[in-house]
């Protein structure tokens, strides 16, 4: 396998390197300061102990309990003809894991290449339980799980309708699709595994792909709607406003400036000092972000304080704890 692998390599070579090699060589100081401010993250910022990851199941979604038992299975049944297989597929998802909780800085997000190897896992699982069960009590486990999710899927419109629909957040039609979809999928998984001894898995296994294709095409997005700012003002339309175009970008230096407002605005924004009254004058007209309001740090300047809006560039709500008032800034032209 020498050539193969040697191909691999380099395929893998260029691919992962090109982009930091460009920037070496033609960005080096920049690259080099963003590389050493990035690995210094890792040790400082959002530092979690050891064993933050250990709930990893539950980004698998409506897979998570069958990935816990295809797990322990793994370990407890050690009898099966394709082990090498699955080993792989287990060492894949132990080492990435344990790699990923040795770094101190870690985010929910960190988990995605552990989804990897654990879609081998519960396939292993699944491929396990249609060969044929070993015992009652691996049948056992496998009603247990299918059952839970069944009766999550029929107690979804239930939710719904409790949470969401009597509060005016969602359409009836939404409702209605969920209702079918939900209780049908619930009621197709509980006649899968009802009987004694010849349990479906595959039907059980296709039911589950159509309850995710359900969720994500029929409820993602309205019940997402449900969580966005409906106040959000996206800086954004400034691209669009004739007045501004040629006018430079300002904001206090002595306030933080998040990168959020240079994205959405696609301006350059520069910080400036707001006491030194003769360079304002010079360098107007521009326009002022401000998190205080605009007419107060300019009075007594001899400028003209023209507001154009007040901008919240928040996806999350107003009461959301992780609502954040950085992302809030009063904007102003200053002649």
């Amino acid at each position: 396998k020498a050539a193969p692998l040697g191909v691999m390599v380099l395929l893998f070579a260029v691919i992962a390197f090109w982009w930091m090699a460009y920037l070496y060589f033609f960005h080096r100081d920049m690259a080099l300061q963003v590389a050493a401010k990035e690995s210094s993250s890792w040790l400082n910022h959002n530092v979690r102990p050891w064993y933050y990851y250990w709930q990893f199941p539950a980004e698998a979604g409506i897979w998570a309990l069958f990935w816990v038992t295809a797990l322990v299975g793994y370990f407890a049944c050690r009898k099966e003809k394709y082990r090498k297989d699955h080993t792989f597929s287990i060492v894949w998802l132990l080492s990435s894991l344990i790699l990923l909780s040795v770094i101190p800085e870690k985010k929910t997000r960190y988990l995605l290449p552990i989804l990897i190897p654990g879609a081998m896992t519960i396939a292993f699982y699944f491929y396990h339980c249609w060969r044929g069960f070993r015992s009652a009590g691996e049948r056992r486990v496998f009603r247990i799980n299918s059952g839970i999710i069944a009766f999550i899927l029929m107690a979804l419109p239930v939710t719904l309708y409790f949470i969401f629909y009597r509060e005016g957040e969602l359409s009836i039609w939404i409702l209605t699709l969920t209702a079918l979809f939900g209780w049908g999928l619930g009621l197709w998984i509980f006649r899968s595994i009802l009987p004694t001894r010849n349990i479906k898995v595959m039907a059980v296994f296709s039911a589950i792909v159509l309850s995710m294709m359900m969720i994500e095409s029929v409820c993602l997005i309205p019940i997402g709607k449900m969580f966005i700012n409906p106040e959000r003002h996206n800086i954004r339309m400034l691209r669009e406003h004739k007045e501004l175009e040629g006018i430079p970008f300002y904001y206090n230096k002595e306030e933080e400036l998040r990168m959020e407002w240079v994205y959405e605005s696609n301006r350059v924004i520069r910080p400036l000092d707001v006491k030194n009254d003769s360079l304002i004058r010079v360098i107007r007209p521009f326009v002022f972000l401000s998190k205080q309001p605009a007419e107060s740090v300019f009075a007594g300047k001899g400028v003209t304080v023209k507001p154009i809006d007040t901008f919240d560039n928040n996806w999350r709500k107003t009461k959301d704890k992780r609502y954040n008032k950085e992302l809030v800034r009063e904007v102003v032209l200053i002649k």
